[in-house]
């Protein structure tokens, strides 16, 4: 299939790199659009990405951790052609209200990512799922729903990972889905990993997988948090938003 990926070009993670490189791998065009994100948005982004690089300079998280912002060099490699008419699937990750046949990923039911943000900033972990939208209709429905497990009570950019890695493949899922020609009709729930009680030091940094229902790859599980000290900081940087 041809898809358009619509990103905000001075906020691409490393996560959206990986997710077009799978696309790609799956045999798919992908074609990135570029579109600004909300101001809002743009400035939690940027309070919590304080909070990412104090982590990563405590050696918490490695300096290519998924929602570490991508270098130019990476962002150069992907960018094709601006995308030509014929698109099959557009994957809008900036609530951009793309037309034609979309899908966009939603968090506590919420098309902005800071309602996610906001539930791990509290100590929760977020609902996730995939909007899916016809062409030539204003309303979607939800087609994939998934709740991580987190485990890691600590690190703020660890959770944010978690949360990425997850909505990358129920995006993958989503696609794997259209590009079959399933009927898109009715939820598919992915099952919640249960959390460790204390998880070796060793295995911290890796999601637990979760076969999905439909035979897809497996769903990134990630982390349930308490009260963390990730999430302290993060009440402290973006106190003010």
């Amino acid at each position: 299939m041809r898809l358009a990926l619509i990103l905000d070009p001075t906020d691409i993670r490393r996560w959206h790199c990986r997710l077009i490189e799978a696309l790609r791998r799956d045999g798919h065009g992908v074609d990135i659009l570029d579109h600004s994100r909300h101001p809002k948005e743009a400035k939690t982004a940027r309070r919590l990405d304080g909070v990412c690089a104090a982590e990563r300079k405590l050696g918490l998280v490695p300096a290519d951790h998924p929602v570490a912002l991508a270098t130019a060099t990476d962002v150069a490699k992907l960018r094709v052609a601006t995308a030509p008419d014929g698109v099959d699937c557009t994957i809008d990750l900036v609530n951009a209200g793309a037309s034609g046949l979309c899908i966009a990923p939603l968090f506590d039911g919420s098309r902005s990512a800071a309602a996610g943000t906001a539930r791990v900033i509290a100590g929760d972990t977020p609902s996730l799922g995939i909007l899916f939208r016809q062409a030539g209709r204003a309303d979607g429905i939800c087609v994939v729903l998934a709740r991580p497990a987190f485990t890691d009570r600590v690190t703020l950019a660890r959770n944010l990972d978690h949360v990425a890695l997850a909505i990358m493949q129920l995006l993958l899922q989503t696609i794997r889905r259209i590009a079959r020609g399933d009927a898109l009709n009715e939820v598919i729930e992915t099952p919640r990993a249960a959390p460790t009680a204390s998880p070796p030091a060793a295995s911290r940094c890796a999601p637990s997988p979760v076969e999905p229902p439909d035979g897809s790859p497996a769903m990134l599980a990630a982390p349930t948090i308490g009260a963390s000290a990730g999430a302290g900081r993060a009440m402290i940087w973006c106190a003010s938003i």
